[in-house]
């Protein structure tokens, strides 16, 4: 099985089960010509996405993936999947023991 999606284009899951029907090996070709299997986005935990692409992770449980639950998956999203968030922390070993070793 094979989805395309056009750029600005969204597919969304409501039933948590409701994606069991695809298989695994379902593809999602973006409109670029990225491909990504269905298998990555259904173990994909919504709390582990960067937050640009999340309006609002309250509303979501820890366990939830972002197949189900009418989780919306952009274009953009699964165009980015897979990268660190923009906004995310870079903590170095040093900021990690309290400064040690800092001059």
């Amino acid at each position: 099985l094979k989805i395309e999606l056009k750029e600005g284009g969204f597919i969304r899951f409501f039933e948590d089960f409701s994606v069991q029907g695809l298989s695994d090996d379902a593809i999602i070709k973006l409109e670029n010509g990225k491909t990504i299997r269905l298998r990555e986005l259904k173990i994909k935990k919504i709390k582990n996405l960067p937050p640009e692409f999340v309006n609002s992770k309250n509303n979501f449980s820890k366990n939830d993936t972002i197949v189900g639950n009418g989780f919306t998956i952009t274009y953009e999203l699964l165009d980015n999947f897979g990268k660190k968030s923009s906004n995310a922390k870079k903590i170095g070993w040093t900021s990690k023991l309290g400064g040690f070793g800092k001059s």
